[in-house]
């Protein structure tokens, strides 16, 4: 009986795991294809100003909303009526109801002096009209908490995931034929939130009571921590846009949005294998299986690299018909190659932060994203002046090269597992070779194409190389 559920139990963790990879790969094509459509409808600078706007709205709902929404998650998981559960989520709404009216209304009446230095007065716009967008991505972040007490992961992924990339993907694809006024982006971006979040309250909410559960002092402690953490772990489309729209201009933001856009796609098989990694991780760790752990980290390894090494390869060698689409600029290019050697350094470490945090050192993983987090915020403003935009994934790169070891140090000692082996080095060499020799010697039409084959032939040699590390126990 205890094997038939842990074979049920097993599918319905690889079910939610192909859902919501499936939703993941959907929001990330939606999302570019969105991109697509703004950039036809508005001008360079125009489409930079909304770019910054978005992602950091986006980032403050998502953060505030992710601290809240862990509040309900922590507390609904230990109820064992559903009811139990409505009054503390009418609480958790109310508050985020009132951050969100505060933030909106302090952008409001501030949005002058925001645009003022940031030196972008045609941010102005933005920041008022997509101040709904911001109060409703937190409320609906919200109630993913709710879901996700409830162990309803993939409804959670349906209301907050695909629902919004498609309404989004259906609204704003025909307005460039419109020639409707560009606020109608910002009522669309609102719209695309506010429906599915409505929808998804008839099956959290239901009835017609009005009661409450107030929050403890730890609970308001703990949504803190946790919204603290959210909004420092939001680096890319995130921090990085506040970096880059205080330092740059708003056509030098629209190629690294662009750029970031197409990168975001490079560690999807990194991340996907690392969530995979992270329930056997724990199974050995508790079974104190650490021969077994040991082969588990390199097949995670081996996977890692191969997987993002020719996503990184296909994406370079496609990249120049998916550029045509956009504004002509070198600097895209250019920001693309430098930002496929972070994914690739990173997967040489692969699972070594799920390691730490599934073995109970969480404050390692929360130093080193502060540390990551000032590197972003620092590195930049003193690159800038030398290297201009590039300075961000410079910044990005210096990252991963002072935390990386560090992870993989902490994993040695805390844990006992070795995570990297002398012959790396020509990992990262190939890796750096394929960023710096294209970037140095080919021209314009071939930059890309030439680091593409590079990491083609960095996968295939690895793959090739290293396949006994599967076999290994």
């Amino acid at each position: 009986m205890r094997k038939i559920l842990d074979k049920v139990s097993d599918f319905k963790n690889l079910k939610t795991t192909i859902i919501g990879s499936s939703s993941r790969v959907f929001a990330l094509a939606a999302q570019f294809a969105i991109v697509i459509a703004l950039s036809r409808i508005l001008e360079k600078s125009d489409f930079g100003n909304f770019m910054i706007v978005f992602s950091v709205y986006r980032l403050i709902g998502t953060s505030v909303g992710t601290g809240i929404a862990s509040v309900l998650l922590y507390h609904i998981a230990r109820m064992k009526e559903e009811d139990a559960e409505h009054p503390l989520h009418r609480f958790a709404l109310l508050v985020g109801l009132g951050i969100g009216l505060l933030c909106c209304a302090v952008l409001f009446f501030a949005s002058g002096m925001i645009a003022q230095a940031f030196a972008k007065p045609g941010i102005i716009m933005w920041l008022i009209s997509m101040t709904p967008f911001l109060l409703l991505t937190l409320i609906s972040t919200i109630s993913t908490g709710a879901f996700e007490g409830r162990g309803q992961v993939m409804q959670a992924i349906l209301f907050t995931e695909t629902t919004p990339n498609f309404i989004r993907l259906v609204l704003l694809t025909p307005l460039p034929f419109l020639h409707l006024p560009t606020v109608w982006i910002a009522v669309i971006m609102a719209v695309s939130v506010a429906i599915p979040w409505l929808l998804s309250l008839r099956t959290l909410l239901p009835g017609s009571g009005w009661s409450v559960r107030a929050f403890t002092a730890w609970d308001y402690g703990y949504a803190a921590k946790l919204t603290v953490y959210n909004f420092a772990a939001y680096q890319v489309q995130g921090v990085d846009m506040i970096v880059a729209g205080s330092l740059f201009s708003s056509a030098d933001v629209a190629d690294y949005a662009i750029a970031s856009r197409i990168a975001s796609l490079f560690p999807f098989f990194l991340q996907l294998r690392v969530r995979m990694f992270g329930p056997v991780a724990a199974r050995l760790l508790s079974e104190n299986d650490q021969g077994k752990l040991q082969h588990e980290v390199r097949a995670a390894k081996y996977f890692s690299m191969v997987l993002v090494t020719l996503t990184v390869a296909a994406l370079l060698i496609a990249s120049p018909l998916v550029l045509t689409m956009f504004w002509h600029s070198r600097s895209v290019t250019m920001l693309l190659v430098l930002m496929a050697f972070p994914p690739v350094y990173r997967a040489l470490f692969a699972a070594g932060d799920r390691l730490l945090q599934v073995a109970g050192h969480a404050n390692w993983n929360l130093g080193i994203m502060a540390a990551s987090f000032a590197v972003l915020c620092i590195i930049p403003a003193i690159l800038a002046p030398r290297f201009g935009i590039l300075s961000l994934p410079i910044a990005m790169i210096i990252s991963g090269f002072i935390l990386n070891p560090v992870i993989s140090m902490a994993v040695r000692r805390k844990v006992g597992v070795i995570l990297n082996r002398p012959q790396d080095m020509l990992v990262v060499a190939g890796a750096a070779a394929a960023v710096i020799v294209p970037l140095l010697l080919a021209r314009s039409a071939y930059l890309i194409f030439c680091s593409g084959f590079m990491f083609l032939a960095l996968g295939l040699a690895y793959a090739a190389l290293h396949r006994h590390d599967l076999k290994e126990i």
